[in-house]
C-alpha cells in the first residue's frame, strides 16, 4: 500500500499522513480510524493486557459489541487449546 492510497482510505492528504507518523502521540479517534481502515485493532498495543482493553472498550467507549466480539475469540482460542477428551 502506498502513502497515497493508505491517504485516500482515512480522507487525508499525503502530507498529513507523514504529519502522523512523525508525532510523538495519536489521539484515540485517529488510531481507532486507521485500525478500521487497515482491519487491525493497534489500540491492543496500548494495553497489557485483554482485561484492560475490555475495560477500556466498556466503561471509556461504551462498546459493548466489540468486547463480545474479542470475549467471543479468546473463547474460542481457549477451547482450542483444550487437548481433546
Amino acid at each position: 500500500m502506498t502513502i497515497g492510497q493508505f491517504a485516500a482510505m482515512l480522507g487525508y492528504h499525503r502530507t498529513r499522513i507523514y504529519a502522523i507518523f512523525e508525532s510523538k502521540s495519536i489521539d484515540s479517534d485517529l488510531l481507532i480510524r486507521i485500525s478500521n481502515a487497515l482491519d487491525y485493532n493497534f489500540l491492543l498495543e496500548y494495553f497489557e493486557d485483554g482485561a484492560s482493553y475490555i475495560y477500556y472498550l466498556v466503561l471509556a467507549e461504551g462498546n459493548i459489541e466489540e468486547m463480545e466480539k474479542i470475549i467471543a475469540n479468546l473463547s474460542l482460542k481457549i477451547v482450542n487449546l483444550k487437548p481433546p477428551v
